[in-house]
């Protein structure tokens, strides 16, 4: 699946990881502990969506970060 891209993850079991929506650059977060889970976006201050902008425009007008964070253009 191309929309969403996975850019950070933590543990094995107990997992925490941040997705991005390259359509919209909404950043999610996704926890994971044994067989129960959970999908929710990232909040900013006001309660608005956090956003990378480096997505929005499918990374067209900026560097796209791989996993580990680095640029990858």
């Amino acid at each position: 699946m191309d929309r969403f891209q996975r850019i950070y993850k933590q543990g094995t079991i107990e997992v925490m990881e941040i997705w991005v929506d390259t359509y919209t650059g909404v950043q999610y977060l996704f926890r994971r502990s044994g067989y129960a889970g959970g999908f929710t976006p990232l909040l900013d201050g006001q309660g608005k969506p956090l956003t990378a902008s480096q997505f929005s425009a499918g990374c067209a007008a900026a560097p796209c970060p791989d996993e580990a964070g680095r640029d990858t253009k």
